[in-house]
């Protein structure tokens, strides 16, 4: 009996040896914790920004076609009078966009979004050329039409680096409205545009002397030379 007694004790301490083993085996020691949270933080540093490229192209994607379709509605509408001479004046336009998709994906700095009327030159979160001050006339936009200049329809800034988004006031004339620095906004360096050909182009828009400042202005925004654009798939 005492045999037995001894066997039993041994295979007992032998199964209480194991089962503390294998839960040994099966947990974190706290290093292997703190390697695996910095293996995951090097890979979200390392995502995150393609993260945010990715919904950023998107986001362009969204709007190259918003403003091709708006394009479509607009020649359209000119084919069925004289040609782009016969381009519609603001109010028109706004009739004829109406049914059209007008808001840029990326255009996140009105309250209300880009249902909020904020006026002329904008149509939804578009600048439209002929709402511009400059080419609201017939006189004006022949000009234009005229010039040596490469004239943009529908113009989109909320994809450059320097987007003046957090103007104040309630107007989209930059020209006379302030940043959140109570200084007139600064041209965007990028903008989104599209010609009267149909195509959507990405502008450089031109830096002063040795990279000085240029002011906000629509009429800079709507002119530019071939040389500064860059075709959009």
């Amino acid at each position: 009996m005492y045999y037995c007694e001894v066997e039993e004790k041994k295979r007992s301490h032998r199964k209480f040896g194991s089962e503390e083993k294998m839960n040994r085996v099966a947990a974190f020691t706290l290093i292997e914790l703190l390697i695996m949270i910095a293996i995951i933080s090097i890979i979200a540093a390392i995502l995150a920004p393609v993260y945010a490229s990715a919904i950023r192209d998107s986001r362009r994607a969204v709007s190259i076609s918003n403003m091709r379709q708006c394009g479509m509605a607009l020649s359209l509408y000119c084919n069925d009078y004289d040609g782009y001479r016969s381009m519609p004046n603001a109010n028109e336009a706004v009739t004829v966009l109406a049914q059209m998709p007008t808001c840029d994906p990326n255009d996140t700095w009105r309250k209300q979004g880009c249902t909020e009327v904020y006026g002329a030159p904008l149509i939804g979160s578009y600048g439209y050329v002929r709402a511009d001050p400059g080419y609201t006339s017939d006189a004006g936009w022949q000009a234009a039409l005229n010039s040596s200049f490469h004239v943009a329809v529908l113009a989109s800034i909320y994809y450059a680096s320097n987007v003046p988004a957090p103007f104040v006031g309630n107007t989209p004339d930059f020209e006379s409205a302030a940043c959140a620095d109570n200084t007139r906004c600064e041209l965007p360096d990028c903008v989104l545009k599209l010609y009267l050909d149909g195509s959507v182009k990405f502008s450089k828009e031109p830096r002063g002397t040795n990279g000085a400042t240029i002011l906000m202005s629509w009429n800079e925004i709507f002119m530019l030379p071939d040389s500064a654009l860059t075709k959009q798939d």
